[in-house]
Formats: C-alpha cells, structure tokens, sequence
C-alpha cells in the first residue's frame, strides 16, 4: 500500500479539490452519498471489540481489499462467492479462507446472501455507486439492513473514517459486509478500501 504522501493520495486530494464547491452527487436512486464530521475521540478502541468478522464477495478491488485487511487485524473472513468462485480475474484466490461458494454463478446472488447473512453493509465508490456497487445498495435498502455508502470523491480519507467510525458505534455490527467496484473499473478503490478500513478498525 502506498504512503499518504503517494500517487494515491495525490489522486484523491485532486478528485476531491475538482468536487470543491459543487452539490452533492446524487445516486441512481436519488439518494446522496457523501461524508460528513469530525473524528470520534476513542473510537478505534471500541470499533476493535464490534465487529467481529469481515465478509465480502471475492471480487478484485474492494472486496478483496476488505478481507486482506481483515487478516492483517486478526479478524475472521468469510462470504459468499459466486459458483466455481467466479472473479474478474478467473476464480477467487484459495488463500481467502472462509470464503463459501453460492448455488449460483451469477454475482447478483452472492451479493444478495452476503447483504442477506451480515448485521451491515459498507460500501465503497468514487462516485454514485453504478453497476453491481449500485445493486448492493439497493438489495440492502431492500432487505432493511444498515448502509453506509462512501462517496470518495466527496472526502478525504480522514473524512471517510471518522463517517464510518461514527456508523459503526451506532450500528454495533459484528459481521460487517463490505462491497464497491472491481478493480477493472475503478484503480484506486483497492488501496481507498484498505487505508480506510485499516485505519477505522485499529
């Protein structure tokens, strides 16, 4: 992962400046995603003793972002990954370890168990979510479960963690789910994913 001083932090700050001043992008589904407030004093030392296990689809990008992450930490992984562990890249790794395979091939259904078998779901995006980033939002609105979506082209990245620190003390989940684009279409979501989540689950 690169330092905060790297071309990825320099990417960021840039599509941030680009947004300054400008209304909140809107989602397909008419709702905003975008972050707000100030750190929460502590709060890495509660977040640590909630969530108790990262899940994720398999995908490249943030999915596979999210369960490196959680290795790194110490915290369980699991999810559901589409039949015959089907990925952009061919099949999903074996050294993902908890990772189940779903009576389907389609990523539709595996997106829909893991929103369906955690406690919340997190999404990441540049961006109004679009394709299957866009679908998990609207299946976890559907099935009533606690979201949140992250517009990194709306905050920083101290932003973004201080509005998921803030969520996650008030959501309390213990299997976390974690989702946004493939790596394909979107570069950065990989090391977005991993500096945030590292830095709200220390």
């Amino acid at each position: 992962m690169g330092s905060r001083s790297g071309p990825f932090a320099r990417q960021w700050k840039n599509a941030r400046n680009n947004h300054d001043g400008a209304q909140r992008r809107q989602a397909t589904d008419g709702t905003a995603h975008f972050c707000r407030g100030s750190p929460l004093a502590g709060g890495g030392e509660v977040l640590g003793k909630t969530v108790e296990k990262i899940v994720s689809g398999g995908q490249t990008g943030a999915d596979r972002a999210a369960l490196d992450v959680a290795f790194e930490l110490g915290f369980a992984t699991g999810g559901w990954i589409p039949r015959g562990r089907l990925a952009e890249d061919g099949v999903v790794p074996q050294r993902y370890k908890g990772l189940v395979e779903a009576d389907s091939d389609r990523y539709e259904r595996r997106t829909e168990l893991n929103i369906r078998d955690s406690d919340a779901t997190v999404v990441f995006a540049f961006g109004p979510p679009t394709g299957g980033t866009a679908l998990t939002v609207r299946l976890a609105r559907s099935q009533g479960k606690p979201l949140l979506a992250l517009d990194l082209e709306q905050c920083t990245r101290d932003e973004a963690t201080a509005r998921m620190q803030k969520w996650l003390a008030e959501v309390g989940p213990r299997v976390l789910n974690v989702a946004g684009p493939r790596l394909s279409q979107e570069p950065r979501i990989a090391e977005a994913t991993a500096t945030i989540l590292r830095a709200a689950l220390r």
